[in-house]
């Protein structure tokens, strides 16, 4: 092969092999967003679980703070003794 001269076979192969690697970075990277990408939603789902219980926890307290206090007044005032 003379000095300066690009054999075609020669640079086919390389940028096959070029475009492989190029490929396989490509594969790898959009993997790595894959994760992320259900990490962040697996997080988000997690923060709304924690949300919907904290939420339940608080009407569960309200409902029972409610029903302790109807309880003091029914102790207070059995049933039949207060007429109307």
């Amino acid at each position: 092969m003379e000095e300066g001269r690009i054999n075609g076979n020669e640079l086919k192969t390389e940028l096959k092999e070029i475009r492989i690697q190029i490929v396989k970075l490509q594969k790898k990277r959009l993997g790595q967003k894959d994760k992320i990408a259900f990490a962040h939603y697996r997080i988000s789902n997690l923060e709304r679980i924690i949300e919907k219980i904290q939420a339940h926890d608080g009407y569960s307290s309200a409902l029972k703070a409610q029903v302790a206090v109807h309880g003091k007044l029914f102790e207070q005032y059995p049933i039949g003794t207060l007429n109307p």
